[in-house]
């Protein structure tokens, strides 16, 4: 893959070797970290692909910065939970589950 693609692989905040702050471990945050990471890169446009909770993260990026991406693929994301604010909606990681289905977007 790595002959087609330019691939990065990051680590998440508090695994590994990166450090472990004692705030910052939400979707919306991890979400950034890739923005960030991506600005730095100065990768304007990219395909994002995240297993389990990076799966809820490729659905948060979709709904924060959907200009700039390819394509997200989400493999075996898992965590549900309810959020009222989509009408009770089951979510997965976290991020709206009609994220995924936003066409066009994913």
């Amino acid at each position: 893959m790595a002959e087609a693609y330019r691939c990065i692989a990051c680590g998440s905040r508090g695994v590994g070797d990166s450090g472990r702050p004692g705030w910052g471990y939400e979707l919306d945050q991890y979400a950034r970290d890739v923005i960030g990471l991506a600005d730095a890169l100065e990768i304007e446009r990219f395909t994002f692909v995240g297993h389990s909770i990076g799966g809820g993260v490729g659905m948060q990026l979709a709904l924060e910065i959907p200009e700039r991406l390819v394509l997200v693929a989400s493999i075996a994301a898992g965590g549900t939970e309810e959020d009222p604010e989509w009408g009770g909606r089951t979510a997965v990681g976290g991020a709206p589950a009609r994220a995924a289905s936003s066409p066009g977007r994913v």
